[in-house]
């Protein structure tokens, strides 16, 4: 009887120093918060209003605009959070895939507007990751799935806009839910169609995701001003005038480069790759600065060259004549527009760096090449491309 016990406690106490160990070491693994960060400061919507910087005024919900008050939602769903642009404004996506009339199944992009700021600090952990927060908020990390409920406003342009009430309408996704409820009609394709130019249509497809003729136009009108701009500055003589003939613009060619571009960003995500938020944010600064630049060239203090002046001025006319028809402030359309082309050449570059640890002669050139193999490329109007060769930049 004794050896019995004896043998029970032996057991016991073996189970519960293993159980131990594996508690001290997850304890040991887990990820601490080594710092923080400082999360942008984003303006009330009342303000937003007032400077011009949002194109909704009057429909605007009076819980946006008060901060607080009874409202009532009619938009619920899955989103993964991509991107935490400032304490106001958080950009998710569907984790459910999104039908509208005429297109292909799709995630659909959206802007939230919190109505309760997140806090201005976010932990840093010592994994890397950034973990942002608030009152009543969960722990809000970009890559991870939440469901939020908000009110969906009217009449959106560009990227659907939700207005999210309280942080109790943002919460962690419990298990593998998926859902999205909208109202009506909600993500239509006459609603997700790009304003920048009139009649605008999808020219090309890349595994059932649509290339607008926008898009096209406007890689193709800004590469041709760059173009114009140096071959009269440097002359058929110039040293490097056969180079500039070899990248004189085409609307093929930049139809075809958009092609690439969605093939790699689409491979990006399939393997799980996630851009450097570092690079990220160097990028988004540099890029803002930029767009603030040419459309403001007057603020430009630096001694340029009359080439590059020349470039500016034409290329800042060309800009502003794209904000204007878009019908967004310049904010709204840094962040709507340009925000989500940044955020995909991270993913290119973050695909970039990890192919070429495995092969470091590979080219993003290469690997589009490659991925054209398996890929569904359908050209929907080419005869619409090429019409942009008579355009006027």
């Amino acid at each position: 009887m004794k050896t019995t016990e004896s043998r029970h406690y032996s057991i016991i106490a073996t189970f519960l120093s293993i159980l131990l160990a594996v508690v001290l070491v997850a304890m040991g693994c887990a990820p601490r918060v080594v710092g923080t960060r400082q999360v942008p400061d984003g303006n009330n919507m009342a303000t937003m209003i007032k400077n011009g910087a949002t194109p909704y005024k009057d429909d605007v919900p009076a819980i946006a605009l008060a901060g607080t008050g009874a409202y009532t939602t009619n938009f619920s769903a899955t989103l993964k959070v991509t991107d935490v642009t400032n304490t106001r404004m958080i950009i998710g996506e569907t984790t459910s895939l999104i039908t509208s009339a005429g297109q292909e199944p799709r995630h659909a992009s959206v802007v939230l507007y919190l109505c309760q700021p997140l806090s201005e600090k976010a932990d840093k952990f010592s994994n890397g990751t950034i973990a942002y927060g608030g009152t009543g908020y969960p722990k809000i990390i970009e890559g991870q799935t939440y469901t939020v409920s908000g009110i969906l406003q009217p009449h959106w342009q560009g990227i659907p806009l939700v207005y999210v009430p309280t942080a109790n309408e943002f919460k962690q996704t419990m298990g593998d839910e998926s859902f999205i409820g909208a109202p009506s009609g909600a993500f239509e394709s006459d609603q997700t169609v790009s304003t920048l130019v009139a009649n605008d249509k999808v020219v090309a497809k890349v595994n059932k995701e649509p290339i607008l003729l926008s898009l096209v136009s406007s890689s193709y009108l800004i590469s041709r001003i760059v173009y114009d701009v140096q071959t009269a500055h440097l002359g058929d003589e110039s040293a490097v005038s056969a180079d500039l003939a070899a990248a004189k613009p085409d609307p093929e060619k930049s139809l075809n480069q958009l092609i690439d571009d969605s093939l790699l960003v689409q491979e990006a995500e399939r393997q799980g790759v996630k851009a450097d938020s570092k690079w990220l944010d160097t990028m988004t600064t540099e890029q803002k600065t930029w767009f603030h630049s040419l459309l403001h060239p007057e603020t430009i203090t630096d001694n340029l060259d009359p080439m590059s002046r020349d470039e500016i001025n034409k290329l800042g006319a060309y800009m502003q004549d794209m904000v204007e028809a878009s019908g967004l402030s310049e904010t709204a359309y840094f962040d709507q527009i340009m925000r989500p082309y940044i955020e995909g050449g991270a993913k290119i570059n973050a695909l970039a760096a990890k192919l070429k640890q495995e092969n470091p002669k590979l080219t993003t050139v290469q690997m589009a090449a490659d991925l054209r193999g398996g890929a569904s490329i359908e050209i929907i109007d080419n005869a619409a491309v090429l019409a942009l060769a008579q355009e006027k930049p």
